[in-house]
């Protein structure tokens, strides 16, 4: 946009056009006439464009009511953040542009617990039938249990409930505890595993070496009780010989641990390296 001519300029402009029309025994007022439409023009302009810029504010103020509105009607709230596990399994808006398969599989994994038991014996004799009535029988609050998965190799359950409320009850130690006891079963709660990978990890970096775990831990300031292992991608054996940096895969047993990393990234050797959640994550 033409910058506005200020009175002291226009009147210099004025002036030089009469003078030159003074000088040439011409008439002044067409170049006057010309130089007015001019301002006129711009002065039009001017108007237009403010009145755009109005008309832009409120179609601006209308579309955020209506997000708002929408958002309120919803149960939602405004988020700008990264995918993350949290968004992924709670179903949160930023996730709402996932295929919904893949929505409902991370909905079951928040209602499902693992459980380590002692041996599998002790529900040797019992159906999948039984063993679930029994749950349901041993559970406070009308909490349900919907099915349950073995393994036998690994002496594990999986319990999945109905509700994320059960689930989350269920992780709870204490209730645990409690439930299994009512059921005569000797176990633990056993976490879940979330895997990250931090991509150009310099190859300086020993995921072995308990003095670089300790760096670690205390620069990214994470608890060290919360990253099960580390251990990189290719193995070292099949590096080059000038290879500088390669990818690590992180295994942590909290969720929030997991967002935390893939959001801000990690210092390894104090290089920081972007960190994404693997494709595959782990039953």
């Amino acid at each position: 946009m033409q910058k506005p001519i200020d009175e002291d300029r226009l009147v210099k402009i004025i002036n030089e056009k009469v003078g030159n029309c003074n000088e040439t025994n011409t008439d002044p007022l067409p170049e006057l006439e010309e130089i007015w439409a001019s301002f006129a023009k711009m002065a039009n302009a001017i108007d237009k464009i403010k009145q755009t810029v109005e008309v832009i504010k409120t179609t601006s103020n209308n579309m955020d009511e209506t997000i708002n509105s929408f958002m309120a009607n919803n149960g939602t709230e405004k988020v700008n953040v990264p995918m993350t596990y949290k968004s992924a399994l709670m179903g949160a808006p930023i996730a709402s542009h996932l295929d919904p398969q893949i929505r409902a599989r991370e909905g079951i994994k928040t209602r499902q617990i693992k459980i380590s038991i002692s041996t599998q014996t002790q529900i040797a004799n019992l159906s999948d039938t039984i063993l679930v009535e029994q749950m349901n029988n041993a559970l406070e609050g009308g909490q349900k249990i919907y099915q349950v998965l073995r393994n036998s190799r690994l002496n594990e359950l999986m319990v999945e409930t109905t509700t994320d409320e059960a689930a989350t009850w269920l992780k709870n130690e204490g209730n645990l505890k409690n439930f299994l006891t009512r059921i005569e079963i000797q176990g633990d709660l056993k976490p879940r595993l979330h895997n990250v990978i931090a991509s150009f990890v310099p190859t300086t970096f020993n995921p072995d070496d308990k003095r670089h775990l300790s760096e670690f831990f205390e620069t990214n300031e994470i608890d060290n009780n919360s990253i099960v292992k580390m251990r990189w991608v290719k193995p070292i054996e099949r590096r080059r010989k000038d290879q500088v940096s390669t990818h690590l895969i992180i295994t942590t047993n909290k969720a929030e641990i997991a967002n935390e990393l893939i959001l801000k990234g990690a210092f390894f050797c104090n290089y920081r390296a972007t960190i994404e959640k693997c494709k595959r994550d782990p039953l």
